[in-house]
């Protein structure tokens, strides 16, 4: 009713409730209407008006019950190639409206309650929520602070869309983590380039973890859940940076987490798979102790884990784009002009 209030009010129309215990409600709504032949407007109070009432007696209509929530999964393996959008909107019109809006660039699961968009979330691991606030079974701050507690989920970011526009509203939706707010009646082309930013900014934390040797778990997360996650992982790795049989497996252990939980999370974080990351911290810090430290190439590689100075050099020059040597040298020379 909110949302109907802002539209009758931008339509400089009125809107009337007339309830009674027990028999249901009706709404009347009168907007201003322009006269074909004479081009004058009229007003709400105008004998000529429109009038539009609508009753609600508590239960949903036939047409209402069949609209079920739908989720668009493409042909040929398209599903895997583009983002992933969970919709968690009750109204099935606008919640249609969103989806069609945004079906031609990102994959779309469709929910029509906070309950069931946590559930697929932990699920499908998408890369955006879009969620109302008043919603059954569990409202949008009610989702994003379960969203955004789980460790499996709280990478996730959180769009909110609704119609309780005051700033109380919007802090406390903030408050709970949500990473933007967007009040209904709302711009498409807002929502579209704000989704689309989101995710962006998401992809860009991603590859700077990738390319940069310093990066710190707090320059590429937003959440101090994922913070967290990823500098308990990371010490736990450090832990055993000499142990060539440290693995996957053993790194499981540490972390008290299943195999298809830890992959998601970190491959949502990082982009990469555990393997890979842990070869990355591994060579994060071969690099410091080649800088820091009088250990030649194939003492620094052995104290890193790597059993081979040749494999070693590979994965380096493919991290840095330079041999171990070079990179040492690089710094060095760095180093020098900086004095």
């Amino acid at each position: 009713m909110s949302l109907v209030k802002n539209f009758v009010e931008y339509h400089k129309g009125t809107i009337v409730l007339k309830s009674e215990p027990g028999k249901g409600s009706t709404f009347i709504i009168k907007l201003p209407f322009k006269n074909k032949c004479t081009g004058d407007s009229t007003t709400p109070s105008s004998i000529g008006c429109k009038e539009v009432i609508y009753r609600y007696n508590g239960q949903p209509s036939n047409s209402e019950k069949k609209d079920e929530p739908y989720n668009y999964i493409p042909e040929n393996n398209e599903f895997v190639k583009k983002h992933t959008i969970i919709v968690a909107e009750d109204n099935s019109e606008l919640r249609n409206f969103i989806s069609n809006l945004l079906i031609n660039e990102y994959n779309i699961i469709e929910t029509s309650n906070g309950s069931e968009a946590f559930d697929r979330a932990n699920e499908i691991q998408p890369d955006l929520i879009i969620s109302d606030i008043l919603m059954p079974k569990l409202n949008g701050y009610q989702l994003c602070q379960k969203i955004k507690q789980n460790i499996h989920t709280s990478h996730i970011p959180i769009i909110i869309l609704t119609a309780l526009s005051s700033e109380s509203n919007q802090i406390e939706g903030l408050t709970e983590g949500a990473d933007d707010y967007i009040t209904k009646p709302f711009n498409p082309n807002i929502l579209s380039l704000k989704v689309k930013n989101t995710i962006h900014n998401r992809s860009a934390l991603i590859m700077r973890f990738k390319t940069e040797a310093a990066m710190e778990p707090g320059e590429i997360v937003t959440t101090s859940k994922d913070e967290t996650f990823l500098m308990n992982t990371i010490e736990a790795i450090k832990s055993h940076i000499s142990d060539p049989n440290f693995k996957v497996d053993q790194l499981l252990l540490k972390i008290g987490m299943s195999r298809s939980p830890f992959f998601r999370k970190i491959k949502a974080l990082t982009g990469q798979t555990p393997s890979d990351f842990i070869r990355t911290i591994r060579l994060k810090h071969a690099a410091k102790l080649l800088i820091e430290s009088d250990l030649n190439i194939s003492e620094a590689a052995f104290n890193t884990g790597f059993t081979s100075p040749i494999h070693f050099r590979e994965c380096f020059k493919k991290q840095y784009g330079q041999t171990p040597r070079d990179y040492v040298k690089n710094h060095t020379t760095t180093c020098l002009k900086s004095n």
